[in-house]
């Protein structure tokens, strides 16, 4: 991971099937990865920007609702 991403940011979904963002966030760090709990998508995704910089790249992936969601706003 340290190679493909320096930062994971974790949101929650609005979905009844989705796990939590505070459970994988867990999960993410007891792996040692660079993960950061960010619990709305649109903030999370302004993060993400942020973080990237102007020459870096944001992957959003987890689920079709998360896409949706943020392809709303």
């Amino acid at each position: 991971w340290k190679d493909l991403a320096g930062h994971i940011i974790l949101c929650q979904v609005q979905s009844t099937r989705a796990r939590s963002a505070e459970e994988l966030y867990h999960a993410s760090r007891s792996m040692r990865l660079p993960a950061r709990l960010v619990a709305d998508p649109c903030e999370a995704l302004e993060v993400a920007r942020r973080l990237a910089g102007v020459k870096g790249v944001v992957c959003v992936t987890g689920s079709h609702y998360l896409v949706g969601q943020l392809l709303e706003k």
